[in-house]
């Protein structure tokens, strides 16, 4: 098979609009989603797409993710793309990378710890955690929501699958080695001398000698009670199944990966839309505070039950999904929409195209929180609703993602009085290559006083530092 950027373009496929030598760079730098939505409305549901020196295929619309979703393990392959990122960091092996057989046993490996339930199950503590943090901060203090959010999470994370809450001191890290390896080894938008950065090469041993420590202490201190992702993962390399010693560490940094640039920005966008739309937030803050009445650490059945907050959650990943396309390698020559697709393309499927037709969203572009109720239902039509991708590779922990989020929102918003900082802001966003706010911040106005007598901030250099939680 040839590499997808050796492989012949099909010639009776339509191009996307582009500048000589620089194809469409310009668009899917400023606005991916909108220009792929754009694309596929004038030339139709499969295209070819020219970014700088580099050729795709371009599959989107409903039919395209229903394709993915029957034939992916048929006809196309993720490790040609993703495999590169794993061997920069020590080991091949990860959901993305993975394929066959191979990826369907490390996802059985692993769903366990993504579960809903391990969240939900432990929805007290997470909440009792974040008033801690929360009730730390002050009156007047202005705070960079993305940030925020990248805090609160990974700490969730580590908590409930590494079993280990001092993720704050590796955070800046964690954000650096996935940003540089993901644009070289899978975007390629960076050069491979961004991998030889010093500051690059001193993140990149940090993150692998914590992983490392986290596993080592499991393995000292086993627990039949704690069972988190570790613990599942050093027990598939004790008993010979898929995983062997050298993936341990990247296996265990995936979930924060996945923090960094997914589930905070989901989060803050939600925030956003939550604090700049009055009707929303009078709905939403009802509620929250019904939730709470009855205590400061509800269980996960009073979070389920939020309409309002779960509405904004789902509106939230349709504007703004988490994964608004997914690359792949074609494996095997196929058949789509009419137009021969050759092994050894570089396609991209644009799962996030669905989610602003007006056939399937009314009025696709405005923030509507309803659409999801039992009256309108508009996300059901299968593959109309992809925010975390689809097909065997669609995100693994999308439903944790999902409790968490809700249960960190409503516990914000109840522990925080909270405004736009400045009030006017215009939500702004850039892709890095994920969809991220700009500029986003807010103004802490209150700090209810039962948080504040439990207050325990984040350690000062997480709060304080050149990039850190205070904004200017």
């Amino acid at each position: 098979m040839t590499t997808p950027d050796a492989a012949p373009f099909a010639r009776s496929l339509p191009v996307a609009p582009g500048l000589p030598l620089v194809g469409s760079v310009g668009p899917m730098m400023r606005d991916p989603v909108r220009f792929l939505v754009d694309t596929h409305q004038a030339l139709g549901p499969v295209f070819r797409l020219r970014v700088l020196n580099r050729r795709f295929v371009v599959m989107a619309g409903v039919e395209a993710n229903q394709f993915v979703t029957r034939n992916e393990r048929s006809y196309l392959a993720s490790g040609p793309v993703f495999g590169g990122f794993g061997r920069e960091l020590g080991g091949e092996l990860f959901l993305a990378s993975a394929d066959g057989a191979t990826h369907k046993r490390l996802r059985r490996i692993q769903t366990g710890s993504y579960a809903p339930a391990h969240v939900e199950g432990r929805c007290a503590e997470v909440v009792h955690t974040l008033r801690r943090r929360l009730g730390g901060l002050q009156p007047g203090q202005r705070l960079d929501v993305q940030r925020l959010f990248q805090l609160v999470l990974a700490e969730q994370v580590g908590l409930l699958l590494h079993n280990d809450d001092g993720l704050a001191h590796i955070l800046d890290d964690l954000i650096r080695v996935f940003r540089t390896a993901l644009n070289v080894k899978v975007i390629r938008q960076w050069p491979a001398l961004a991998l030889e950065w010093p500051a690059y090469r001193r993140s990149k041993r940090r993150i692998l000698d914590h992983a490392a420590a986290v596993a080592a202490a499991h393995r000292d201190h086993p627990s039949a009670e704690r069972q988190d992702l570790v613990d599942d993962i050093l027990a598939a390399v004790e008993r010979g199944d898929t995983i062997q010693e050298e993936n341990v560490r990247l296996l265990t940094l995936g979930p924060l990966f996945g923090g960094i640039d997914t589930a905070s920005n989901t989060a803050a966008f939600a925030l956003h839309a939550i604090l700049s739309k009055p009707a929303v937030r009078a709905r939403v803050m009802a509620e929250i505070d019904a939730v709470f009445a009855d205590g400061d650490a509800p269980a996960w059945d009073a979070f389920n039950a939020m309409p309002a907050l779960r509405g904004v959650m789902m509106e939230t990943l349709r504007m703004y999904p988490v994964a608004y396309l997914a690359s792949r390698a074609v494996i095997a020559d196929f058949e789509f929409a009419g137009h021969p697709i050759a092994a050894g393309e570089h396609l991209f499927v644009a799962t996030a195209v669905p989610h602003f037709l007006p056939e399937l969203f009314p009025d696709p572009y405005t923030f509507d929180i309803d659409r999801y109720g039992p009256e309108r239902r508009e996300h059901t039509t299968r593959g109309a609703f992809a925010p975390f991708g689809t097909g065997v590779h669609a995100c693994l922990g999308a439903r944790f993602a999902q409790s968490q989020i809700m249960i960190t929102l409503a516990t914000l918003l109840r522990v925080l009085d909270l405004e736009l900082d400045p009030p006017g802001y215009t939500l702004r966003t850039r892709s890095n290559p994920v969809t991220m706010p700009v500029g986003l911040s807010v103004r802490v106005l209150g700090v209810r006083d039962d948080a504040q007598k439990v207050g325990a901030p984040w350690p000062a250099f997480s709060v304080n530092a050149r990039r850190g939680l205070l904004s200017r």
